[in-house]
């Protein structure tokens, strides 16, 4: 194409025909310039299409971290609200509680959720790379960022008092390992009972029915209320952002990845995992048929403990994040739908199948 240009050129100046040439010429510089600009939308297209990948994934990764989020304040909610009941046991019927576990209790009720919370949410944040022209993203990322920046406040330790542990460092009694914010109910189902001798207990018995100690118990309860307050937000600020998310990218999706039930209720027990089908990828909804005995039952990923999910009721219910075992109360054939997303559980028995 590039010789037969030239040779026309060369035509054209052989014949003297100058303004045929000045017009092939002129056509020629609009060809070029029109290449360019073709060029140059090309390449803008290109960058465009590059930015728009390279923010889907980045917001891919807040959403999933947005999630992780989720899942700790759902165990700390969780907590802190069992915490509160047991609180409440002891301020109002404390003859009542177990005699061989009420010191732990009492030290139990002392503990706050984990302060090793570290939010991922900033980091993903920072290497985020949007349109501030673009008006729903900016917003978006906004919020987010609002969310991120408050998110990283200590609310749990710093600036909380602790009512109870004056009056177990005066009685001068060894405090036993009991860890909140991993998991509270299954602390107490492997405490060891010899800990605490039957001094103890009848020392932990007196101190609890005092006044001033059940004062204590009282602002321990009260200042529990607003941490609630705190984390009940905060899980509300997720569920918004994560909706706002997947309204704006409705393909993003979790990664949770082989999801499986495992416990005494079923043919594995606690040792292997009962694989499950990812029936619905962006939803991240995970199904089972399966024949169940009665028994507990828990959900993991990947055969292992570093993400699984419990529940407090059956057949369906809330899945809690490193909560206590589902209780499967009737043995029988079951059609289990687990919803990662919306964090639920179903247990549907199947007559016929």
């Amino acid at each position: 194409m590039i010789t037969f240009f030239r040779r026309l050129r060369q035509k054209l100046l052989s014949e003297n025909k100058f303004s045929k040439y000045l017009m092939y010429a002129i056509g020629e510089i609009i060809l070029v310039v029109i290449g360019i600009l073709i060029a140059l939308q090309v390449n803008n297209w290109n960058e465009k299409r590059k930015a728009k990948a390279k923010f889907t994934n980045t917001i891919e990764q807040v959403y999933n971290a947005l999630d992780s989020d989720y899942n700790y304040f759902s165990r700390s909610h969780f907590n802190l609200g069992y915490q509160m009941k047991l609180i409440d046991s002891l301020i109002y019927h404390p003859l009542k509680v177990n005699r061989e576990l009420l010191p732990f209790y009492v030290f139990y009720s002392q503990i706050k959720p984990s302060d090793q919370f570290k939010s991922e949410v900033n980091f993903y944040l920072d290497n985020l790379e949007f349109d501030t022209n673009n008006l729903k993203e900016s917003n978006l990322i906004k919020n987010i960022s609002s969310y991120g920046s408050q998110v990283q406040t200590d609310y749990f330790n710093d600036n909380e008092a602790n009512f109870i542990a004056p009056f177990l460092k005066e009685i001068n009694v060894a405090n036993p390992v009991l860890i909140f914010g991993f998991s509270a109910l299954n602390n107490f189902s492997s405490v060891n009972n010899s800990f605490f001798n039957i001094q103890h207990q009848e020392q932990m018995l007196e101190l609890i029915q005092t006044e001033s100690f059940r004062n204590a118990l009282i602002s321990t309860n009260r200042q529990n209320e607003l941490i609630l307050i705190f984390i009940s937000d905060y899980m509300d600020d997720i569920y918004y952002n994560m909706k706002s998310v997947k309204d704006y990218e409705p393909g993003v999706k979790l990664f949770y990845n082989n999801v499986g039930v495992l416990g005494s209720a079923t043919t594995n027990g606690w040792e292997k995992s009962i694989p499950m089908t990812l029936i619905d990828a962006k939803l991240n909804i995970w199904e089972i048929k399966i024949v169940l005995k009665e028994g507990g039952v828990k959900f993991r990923t990947n055969e292992s403990w570093t993400t699984n999910w419990g529940g407090e009721t059956f057949p369906k219910g809330e899945c809690i994040y490193f909560g206590d075992n589902i209780e499967v109360k009737e043995a029988g054939y079951y059609h289990i739908r687990l919803d990662l997303l919306k964090k639920n559980y179903q247990f549907i028995p199947i007559e016929n199948d």
